[in-house]
């Protein structure tokens, strides 16, 4: 017996022997295995210098190739994936070229130049909340980059976050007041928020360091035609046009500023003229979609986006364009089947899932609407607009206190984010817990001083306060900050009518109905509020 237990002693210990040995052989073929040969790196650098030559020409398709080819032999270059997702950037195949970044993010953290080239697809992709969170992580690395601070400024300009866009051209311009094109995106960006004559003080520093920039001519002379100093203006938007004739982008950029201008029309009469000469390309109906779709001609937007998705019936961004342009008019049936589509094409795209979300909420299914918003926050769970939009349909709903969590948590991801602000105030307000919702109402009201929805829904807190001349006061502001929305006026002529104020009561019922509201619904909750 003795024997039998020595003998399998002897044999357990070979085998932590043979163990042992395995895996020393393991480990050292794995060494092996990662060592490259000096006949594989020499490969590599041919590989690269060949994709870096055809990158200069141009020709990304096969700059791609090399790099895949440099890729198949080192697995775990970083400066691989980082120059293929180049390639992919420049063949315009951004979800392509964000994977690659984020192997380069996993293999080498401390790359700064991988978040920034992702904020650039991101915002290639119009995912401009993703940007802005590849721009933070390359920011957190690099301080002092001015172009950093920049771009992340034009996504926050891109997402209407214009306070936001201001402070980060701020930076960039403490860091370098060499930069033209800084000084013009901050003054397009003080142009959103109302200070336009520090705006035209931009585009005038501007022109001064580089006189042949046509995009700060053409904002400046869009500044003066807001302050009715036309004839300055045009002079202005001459020379822009003179500098760069060919340059179709100023129209489709600069939003409502150009619209005021009546350019979008020059530019839908630019792009007829062009389908004319070629009518089997996507891009003329495309670009002439947009510009009506600015101009508030909806119908026409779809028109041509169905022409467009005729023409490529693959491009999701079609018929998410195309159902935002339903939505616009009302036609929430067929913006969900618009929605689906993008959805089979792009079952990543969070977009279509929250703008789906936003269609049944505004039709009565609220139930549906809240398991999509449910299914965008998973692809985006760091985006506060979602929970925002989720939580507005809790409220819908009822459920206030659901609707609270979600404006808490979008708040919690971005503290500047004056709309959560706003809606938790409103779900307060409707709980009665009108303190909390005054808090809310002036921390939204500081980070955007001109929101007239902010003060109108402070006028209604006020008011369940007792604050009578308080709420007033909000809602003149509200209607100066908003004057073509009918809540102002409503709620104002509601308040006027409890102060016996009967001729402003009239004039503001004319102008609620003036801007879309019921006349009949408005005179009934003027009896309620008497009787109450």
């Amino acid at each position: 017996m003795r024997s039998l237990i020595l003998n399998y002693s002897a044999r357990v210990s070979l085998i932590h022997i043979y163990s042992g040995m395995f895996i020393l052989i393991t480990f050292l073929t794995l060494i092996a295995c990662n060592k490259l040969t000096s006949k594989q790196l020499a490969q590599i650098e041919q590989h690269k210098i060949i994709a870096t030559q055809y990158m200069i020409d141009r020709k990304y398709q096969n700059a791609l190739d090399e790099y895949n080819s440099a890729i198949d032999i080192d697995g775990v270059n970083h400066e691989l994936y980082f120059g293929r997702s180049k390639a992919f950037i420049g063949l315009k195949a951004y979800r392509q070229s964000i994977k690659d970044l984020e192997e380069v993010n996993k293999l080498e953290p401390g790359y700064i130049e991988g978040y920034s080239l992702k904020g650039f697809a991101h915002v290639s992709l119009g995912e401009y909340r993703e940007a802005v969170r590849s721009y933070n992580r390359a920011i957190d690395s690099q301080t002092n980059d001015p172009k950093l601070f920049n771009n992340r400024a034009n996504a926050y300009a891109k997402l209407k976050e214009n306070y936001k866009a201001v402070e980060d051209y701020n930076k960039s311009i403490e860091l370098d007041a060499t930069n033209s094109r800084v000084f013009t995106n901050r003054g397009i960006a003080l142009g959103q928020i109302g200070s336009v004559r520090e705006a035209i003080r931009d585009f005038a520093e501007a022109i001064h360091l580089d006189p042949e920039n046509a995009s700060a001519y053409f904002n400046r002379g869009a500044a003066y035609s807001r302050l009715g100093e036309f004839e300055v203006a045009f002079r202005h938007l001459e020379e822009a046009v003179r500098l760069d004739p060919d340059n179709k982008a100023f129209v489709l950029d600069a939003g409502d500023q150009y619209t005021e201008l009546g350019l979008l029309r020059q530019s839908v009469a630019a792009y007829d003229l062009a389908i004319e000469q070629d009518i089997s390309s996507p891009q003329n109906y495309i670009d002439r979609a947009d510009a009506n779709y600015k101009l508030g001609k909806y119908q026409q937007a779809i028109d041509d986006y169905t022409i467009a998705i005729g023409l490529l019936p693959e491009l999701a961004k079609l018929y998410l364009a195309r159902g935002s342009s339903y939505h616009e008019i009302q036609q929430f049936e067929k913006a969900v089947e618009d929605y689906d589509m993008v959805m089979d094409l792009e079952p990543d795209d969070h977009r279509s899932y929250s703008k789906m979300g936003i269609a049944l909420m505004l039709i009565g299914d609220i139930n549906r609407s809240l398991q999509f918003f449910d299914i965008a926050i998973d692809l985006s769970p760091e985006d506060p607009n979602l929970f925002v939009d989720r939580g507005t349909s809790f409220s819908r709903k009822g459920d206030l206190s659901s609707s609270i969590l979600d404006f808490d948590k979008a708040i919690d991801i971005d503290p500047k984010f004056s709309r959560a602000w706003v809606d938790r105030g409103i779900s307060y307000s409707k709980l009665g817990e009108f303190e909390r919702a005054l808090f809310d109402f002036d921390e939204a009201i500081r980070l955007e001083p001109t929101d007239g929805r902010a003060f109108a829904n402070r006028g209604i807190a006020n008011l369940g306060m007792g604050n009578l001349e308080s709420a007033l006061t909000d809602y003149d502001k509200s209607i100066k900050f908003n004057p073509y929305h009918p809540l102002g006026y409503v709620n104002r002529a509601i308040l006027n009518s409890l102060l016996g104020s009967h001729t402003e009561v009239l004039k503001d019922i004319d102008k609620a109905v003036e801007f879309g509201y019921d006349r009949d619904l408005l005179l009934s909750q003027i009896e309620e509020a008497k009787l109450r």
